[in-house]
């Protein structure tokens, strides 16, 4: 069939608009050979000779912490809201319950967008990496911080990202901000704590969909850009806390202390970076040094997202109210004691000891110093409530966790690419031990009370509804590459093995919980937590976790041992066991019974009415697989049954969940 002659002229039409195209493109190219404009700032002579378009990276940073009223759980609003246009006008609910600081140590990444044709054939956007690793200096007094952003490429003559080093020259060394080309005109844009997988930055190169679902989209020529805004003196004083004046910083949450005396105190001491003391005078100098006035060059300021600093700022303020509660229990252990004493014989249903009660206690003292005395607890207990509650919604709220910006969202696309490969290698098995431990570090300081412990095994084995989760994204994310099928190499498998025990470090006395929630009816009734999720973590996750080290949780098979034979048994074996183990062992179970107000579990015999020596005590079996690589784990043997309790192990994590399977055990189900 010939062609019409319309769509002859459109061929013809099409075909010379390329070799137009294509005459451009070599036309720069010569130019650029003959004509380089790609000037270290070290050797311009005129702002207009640098081809660099200066971009000063900063954060959000939660401070949702003070005040009587709290600003609910949500995303950082617009860069716009944080501009003060009368003075002291700013709130804790307009600006979200965030503020705008320097950012913490990390890599950010940027990706320059679009078609740029001043560039001739290599038109297309490159990826570049900058390592942010600051020096924190003191200088009459005040802290300050020398910023340095270094400049990472790929090795010569490879199109993979899988060795990148510092680029040649002064941004090698490191820029005091992110040293753009001046024909780039939108990026896409992210920071991350940890070093990201090579794997994930061949897709931020490559895939524009996953640039347009994970990371911040910047349009640097636009003045109503969500996340940027000019570089000026009046923005840097105005914006960033750290450029503030320190009777200015923080201003709008000090508005909402009650005391007067705070009005003056340094907020920023008690986050996570603390306070720095920035002069916005000298950045704008680099800015002029590189601005060209007749080309109306513009630097911009761009605030980017820090999901694990979120978390990491809630953490600060749960672990400073904890020490403060802990500091203010131990100052007044003996009164406060004696008072809980008091109260329980105040609300006792015996009658003699409510006689005593009334008869030997000052009421009038008792009703004016007790709850004087008890105040502070009962108000930090409070406090702490609200923020694991701030935590669970950044942790797995959908319109939180779940979007751009949110801790689920950044685990979910910024990791576990492994899963999209057909081989796993040792940059792999290093990504996991990363996750494992950045997880590690976001979870363990919420167990330092009762509050955070309960939290957390909702968070983990709760009725999680969406997606959104983070527990989600990371625990399946784990699982894909622990169920890989490289990952049974022996190099690899160390690996893995390490990342696991720093993970099971954090969380491995509730997975033992996990696993006898199980199993026994009776501990379903005391935790109160969904089956299905338990179900999932027990027989997906604490299965592959443990297989890593070669053993396997015989499910629904106990050795049982009457209470002779547990003392028996700890006789025998203690000559095997390093002195700690049973020590510790035993001092697991005498606290976790005190936490859980149970009467104490070896004397059966006297407090148990008929006793008839058939109540035992049951304690998982496990057995051994061929392990992936010499662990050099020893256990307790009951005959010839290996049993779950380490006599010897390398692995502190994997210990802590064994404790924790065997305490569970020892203090819930007993069988008769």
């Amino acid at each position: 069939m010939e062609k019409s002659i319309l769509t002859s002229a459109n061929d013809a039409l099409e075909t010379a608009a390329k070799k137009v195209e294509k005459a451009f493109e070599k036309i720069v190219d010569e130019a650029k050979a003959h004509l380089p404009h790609q000037l270290d700032m070290d050797t311009v002579v005129r702002p207009c000779d640098a081809n660099i378009r200066p971009i000063y990276p900063v954060r959000y940073a939660y401070m949702n912490f003070f005040g009587d009223n709290w600003v609910d759980a949500q995303l950082p609003p617009p860069i716009s809201n944080f501009i003060d246009h009368y003075d002291n006008s700013l709130s804790a609910s307009v600006l979200g319950g965030y503020s705008i600081r320097m950012p913490r140590p990390g890599w950010i990444y940027v990706k320059e967008e679009g078609s740029i044709k001043s560039r001739g054939s290599e038109k297309d956007g490159k990826l570049l990496i900058f390592k942010f690793s600051p020096e924190i200096v003191t200088l009459e007094g005040k802290r300050g911080m020398v910023t340095k952003y270094t400049k990472y490429e790929q090795k010569a003559g490879s199109s993979s990202w899988e060795e990148i080093h510092p680029v040649s020259g002064t941004a090698g060394l490191g820029y005091p901000f992110l040293a753009i080309d001046k024909d780039v005109t939108k990026i896409s844009i992210v920071y991350s704590e940890v070093e990201l997988a090579k794997s994930v930055l061949n897709k931020m190169d490559k895939d524009k969909n996953f640039r347009k679902n994970a990371m911040q989209f910047v349009d640097l020529d636009s003045e109503t850009s969500e996340y940027a805004i000019d570089a000026k003196q009046e923005h840097f004083d105005g914006l960033v806390e750290d450029f503030k004046d320190p009777e200015k910083q923080f201003q709008a949450y000090k508005n909402q202390l009650s005391d007067p005396l705070l009005q003056s105190s340094d907020l920023g001491e008690i986050t996570t970076e603390g306070s720095f003391a920035m002069d916005a005078d000298m950045e704008m100098r680099y800015i002029d040094s590189l601005i060209c006035p007749y080309y109306k060059d513009k630097a911009k300021i761009v605030v980017l997202h820090d999901p694990v600093g979120y978390q990491r700022d809630i953490l600060m303020a749960y672990m400073l109210l904890t020490a403060w509660q802990i500091n203010y229990t131990a100052t007044y252990m003996y009164p406060i004691s004696i008072g809980q004493f008091v109260k329980q014989m105040e609300f006792s249903k015996d009658e003699k000891i409510k006689k005593y009660f009334n008869d030997c206690i000052h009421q009038e003292h008792w009703k004016t110093w007790w709850p004087k005395l008890n105040a502070p607890i009962e108000e930090t207990t409070t406090k702490l409530k609200e923020i694991v509650s701030l935590y669970k919604s950044f942790f797995e709220k959908n319109s939180i966790a779940g979007q751009k910006g949110g801790l689920a969202h950044y685990f979910k696309h910024f990791f576990f690419a492994t899963s999209e490969k057909d081989i796993l290698t040792e940059k792999d098995a290093e990504e996991f031990r990363v996750v494992c431990a950045l997880f590690a570090e976001l979870v363990e300081p919420l167990l330092s009370t009762e509050i955070g412990i309960r939290e957390i095994e909702k968070l983990l084995g709760g009725d999680q509804e969406s997606e959104s989760s983070t527990w989600i994204s990371v625990g399946n994310g784990l699982v894909n590459t622990l169920g890989h099928a490289g990952a049974d190499k022996e190099l690899i498998a160390k690996n893995l093995a390490l990342g696991v025990d720093v993970l099971l470090g954090a969380i491995g006395t509730i997975l033992g919980k996990f696993a006898v929630f199980i199993a026994e009816e009776a501990y379903k009734k005391a935790l109160g937590l969904h089956v299905k999720g338990v179900e999932k973590i027990t027989q997906i996750f604490i299965s592959r976790c443990l297989s890593v080290f070669g053993i396997r949780l015989q499910s629904g098979q106990y050795a049982k041992l009457t209470e002779k034979e547990y003392y028996n048994f700890f006789k025998k074996v203690e000559p095997q066991a390093q002195p700690s183990k049973i020590k510790n062992a035993l001092e697991k179970v005498k606290s976790d019974v005190k936490t859980r107000g149970i009467k104490k579990v070896f004397n059966w015999s006297q407090r148990i009415d008929n006793y008839t020596g058939r109540l035992k005590i049951k304690i998982p079996i496990i057995q051994f697989e061929k392990p992936k690589f010499n662990t050099k784990i020893k256990v307790f043997q009951h005959g010839n049954t290996p049993i779950s309790l380490l006599l010897d192990c390398s692995f502190a994590g994997l210990e802590s969940t064994y404790e924790g399977l065997y305490v569970a055990f020892v203090i819930v189900p007993v069988e008769f």
